[in-house]
């Protein structure tokens, strides 16, 4: 999956990532891990128990398990309305809502 990295803290090695269908995911990265910063995009894989259907409005924790990141990926293959639904989707709000 790719998903996109709202915070990471170094310090800890924890973060918080959200999937374009506004699924949010934590994790805990590795000491051995790529270094990671709020802004990057990345491929994960949900863990086990993370798939639980809506789990996501119900206040449940989900993690993920980072593999790498994909800023090469993501330029790609993520296209500027896709980025603008995202990030609206996490200010809560929808494009169509927005006032011109």
């Amino acid at each position: 999956m790719l998903g996109y990295v709202l915070a990471y803290r170094p310090l800890t090695l924890d973060g918080s990532l959200v999937t374009s269908a506004g699924r949010r995911f934590f994790f805990t990265a590795g000491p051995n891990d790529t270094v990671l910063r709020g802004g990057d995009w990345v491929h994960f894989e949900p863990l086990p128990g993370a798939a639980t259907p809506d789990a996501h409005h119900s206040g449940t924790s989900t993690f993920a398990r980072i593999i790498a990141r994909a800023d090469h990926v993501a330029s790609l293959c993520v296209s500027s309305g896709d980025a603008a639904a995202l990030l609206a989707a996490l200010a809560g709000e929808s494009l169509l809502e927005r006032p011109a």
